[in-house]
């Protein structure tokens, strides 16, 4: 069986109106369902997580914090995927493409020092997992999520996928055009986790 975990914020974990949407609407349960009994589907999401350790506030939501533990607890695996980024190109953190692209590039850096510690590696694995990159979505700045993101933002967006584009030789997911929850602006409705779903689900080896 191969093991993917999947480690995200709100999108991933399914936030919808204060609350969480039915596990079958959500995109990591519809993924785990369709790959079938020969893939185990590991959902790590937490709202308000984002990839640097910049909430001081707020230190739970930071995501390298637990990364350490999360990854090991999981271990071994064939798969990991980051789905963060969104919650740090906000106001509230205001950070650049860059930073946001250093922090994300510190997860496959880090898992693979961990892999590297030969104890670890002989117990565990027999090959490095697979590192994908779900990255930070679209989002309504101009009307529902104005009090989160304005053009500034999206540009900074922008960036962070070209980043990706130049500088990342592996595997990274664009999601662009996502639907939204109405009256939110920045995550995805149900038909929204259906689009990231139908998009993710690609990237995975499945007979059916």
């Amino acid at each position: 069986m191969k093991k993917i975990l999947l480690y995200g914020d709100s999108n991933l974990w399914g936030y919808r109106d204060g609350k969480r949407i039915e596990d079958k609407y959500q995109w990591a349960n519809m993924l785990s369902d369709y790959l079938g009994s020969n893939y185990k589907v590991i959902q790590e999401g937490l709202p308000g997580r984002v990839a640097g350790n910049i909430d001081k506030e707020k230190p739970f939501k930071n995501g390298k914090d637990i990364f350490d533990a999360v990854f090991r607890a999981c271990s071994p695996l064939d798969y990991v995927v980051i789905a963060l980024g969104t919650n740090d190109l906000s106001f509230e953190y205001n950070r650049t493409s860059k930073e946001i692209y250093d922090d994300l590039m510190w997860y496959k850096e880090r898992a693979n020092e961990i892999y590297l510690d030969l104890k670890f590696k002989e117990r565990f694995f027999k090959e490095f997992p697979k590192f994908i990159y779900v990255l930070p979505g679209n989002f309504d700045y101009e009307n529902d999520a104005k009090d989160f993101f304005d053009k500034e933002r999206e540009n900074e967006r922008q960036k962070l996928i070209k980043l990706f584009k130049d500088n990342y030789k592996d595997t990274y997911i664009e999601l662009n055009n996502i639907d939204l929850v109405k009256g939110d602006g920045m995550h995805y409705s149900v038909e929204g986790q259906k689009q990231v779903f139908d998009i993710v689900k690609k990237y995975f080896d499945v007979e059916k």
